[in-house]
């Protein structure tokens, strides 16, 4: 599960919560909503600098590290006078 889909999975429940009639549980549930808001976006945090320090181990052993495919090419301008003699 993706962090996107953690986070409407928790607004889901979010949502829900305000049916809860006992004021105790439903402040206990916010409670724990907020921690598990708190622990998925710190566990994302983390696998992401796992990834780089993964990436600049490889480099420093000489290896190659993950290819950015962020970045976006401009297209070649077409050129019909152009030979490819």
């Amino acid at each position: 599960m993706n962090h996107a889909e953690i986070k409407r999975t928790l607004e889901k429940i979010a949502i829900d919560i305000d049916a809860i009639v006992d004021e105790r549980v439903a402040s206990t549930q916010r409670t724990l909503l907020h921690l598990v808001e708190m622990l998925a976006g710190e566990n994302a945090s983390l696998k992401e600098t796992i990834q780089k320090l993964h990436d600049e181990i490889n480099r420093l052993k000489g290896e190659q590290g993950k290819p950015n495919f962020n970045e976006k090419k401009k297209p070649e301008k077409f050129d019909p006078n152009h030979s490819s003699e």
